[in-house]
């Protein structure tokens, strides 16, 4: 009795936000010897969920996740990066067999599973993949991700699987370049599921798959303005299941979505700002920056700031220290080059975009990623044709002088963004279509500042542009 209302009591202090007062029932749990190692199992997930929201506790939180499966139910995974680089290939290998993808009815005839190590085991690994991900460990995710797939495949149905196929489907999807595999993954996740609230132990999965695939997967592969509703949908109900977190973590994207599809400025500055006081109220730091980065490029789009492409309260090294760290730091880069974009900044936003583009590519393949690229290249471009513009042909002819070593920086960047729209129009996604009409009429105004071609055909381009941005919903580009 005691260890339960405990448990409850940790619960309960997490949702309301009282982070150490929860941490020390769950320690207090934790340190009692004469419980099994199972009866502990919920303080152990709650002591997990509360240090994912502290970026600076994700390498303390992940060694206690593994040394937590090595050690109670003997489930190992390598901590050197020779054999976590072994384990991937592994992995990888794995996830590319027909037997990997199950049918609807291989999936709806998977037996429940019922070990209870190999449930405690699942669980903890359920905490343990976005860990990983958090401690810049991308490779160790993808072990664990796989892992819990064969467990799940192997010993029986259980309803995180659902999540993990949601998270493998965009390593497929983003690192791997497997777009077909990947809708595969996440018809799988829907299908898991389904069936996980058929057999009544869904709880917020939905809303956590639905929160995995919105994020990083269905961007590529559905129109952004079909996802508006959809997403509002998932964040009432979680409203109505009294999960907050999952509910505010669902309407970031929404708000995310919102500023880059081109939604009236007026009606979402509005919205977050009903959202922000909630995520700083339930102490959830990294959601409330969110929402506060979000409004902020509201307001400055609207000129309701003296600044145009300054970040207000989100500027300089000082975010270093708000909640999220390095990661949502990135992040505030991304909104200040979509700004530099939308007013002209070109320089300070390709600037911006070297010094922080890669890092952030390689970090955060989410609803912003695709966007983001599309605006780095808009600064390179943009910056590029100034120096053209403004050197034109003496430039061209003086190799080494500092205007075309600069504007042929900004010119290869601009290249390979483009080059990686264009791939992702060429395979099908909707909301980079329109992207790509537009960089093909960038690039083609900053060739025709140093080569004779006919300016009608670069008007021509834009009208196409244009065209497409309209076709497409997205007014603003438009």
């Amino acid at each position: 009795l005691a260890l339960k209302l405990h448990t409850i009591a940790a619960e309960a202090e997490r949702c309301l936000g009282n982070l150490p007062q929860a941490k020390l029932l769950c320690k207090t749990i934790i340190s009692q010897s004469r419980f099994p190692i199972f009866d502990k199992m919920q303080a152990h997930k709650i002591m997990i969920g509360m240090l994912l929201h502290d970026e600076e506790d994700a390498e303390v939180s992940l060694k206690y996740s593994l040394d937590c499966l090595a050690d109670t139910i003997g489930c190992h995974f390598p901590r050197n990066k020779a054999g976590q680089a072994l384990g991937a290939v592994h992995a990888i290998t794995q996830m590319k067999k027909e037997k990997s993808i199950p049918t609807d009815k291989e999936m709806n005839d998977l037996p429940m599973m019922t070990d209870p190590r190999r449930l405690f085991g699942m669980e903890l690994m359920r905490g343990a993949t976005f860990v990983a991900f958090l401690s810049g460990k991308p490779i160790l995710m993808l072990m664990i991700l796989n892992r819990r797939i064969q467990w799940s495949l192997t010993y029986g149905f259980h309803a995180s699987v659902a999540t993990a196929y949601a998270t493998m489907a965009s390593v497929f999807m983003h690192k791997l370049g497997d777009w077909e595999r990947s809708r595969r993954m996440a018809d799988v996740a829907t299908l898991a599921v389904e069936r996980a609230k058929a057999l009544g132990v869904a709880g917020n999965l939905e809303q956590e798959v639905l929160y995995r695939l919105y994020f990083l997967v269905t961007p590529w592969l559905k129109p952004a303005q079909s996802l508006s509703n959809q997403v509002i949908d998932g964040y009432k109900t979680c409203m109505l299941q009294g999960d907050v977190e999952s509910a505010l973590s669902i309407i970031s994207i929404y708000s995310y979505n919102c500023l880059l599809s081109g939604n009236e400025l007026n009606n979402l500055e509005a919205d977050v700002q009903c959202y922000q006081p909630q995520a700083t109220a339930l102490k959830y730091g990294i959601l409330a920056v969110n929402f506060g980065l979000t409004r902020q490029a509201a307001l400055n789009l609207m000129g309701k700031t003296e600044n145009t492409t300054f970040v207000e309260g989100y500027e300089g090294s000082a975010l270093e220290k708000v909640a999220g760290g390095r990661g949502w730091f990135l992040q505030v880069q991304v909104i200040k080059r979509f700004l530099c974009a939308h007013f002209g900044e070109y320089k300070t936003g390709a600037l911006n975009a070297i010094q922080f583009g890669s890092e952030f590519f390689k970090s955060y393949p989410g609803v912003m990623f695709g966007y983001a690229t599309f605006h780095e290249a808009i600064c390179h471009y943009g910056e590029a044709r100034n120096i053209a513009r403004n050197h034109g042909k003496s430039c061209r002819l003086a190799f080494h002088s500092a205007p075309h070593k600069q504007g042929f920086l900004f010119k290869k960047h601009a290249y390979k963004s483009h080059s990686r729209i264009e791939s992702w129009a060429k395979k099908g996604a909707p909301n980079h279509v329109h992207h790509l009409s537009i960089l093909d009429a960038e690039r083609a105004a900053l060739l025709s500042c140093t080569e004779n071609i006919d300016k009608r055909k670069v008007c021509k381009l834009y009208e196409e542009a244009i065209k497409d941005s309209v076709r497409g919903g997205f007014v603003n580009h438009a």
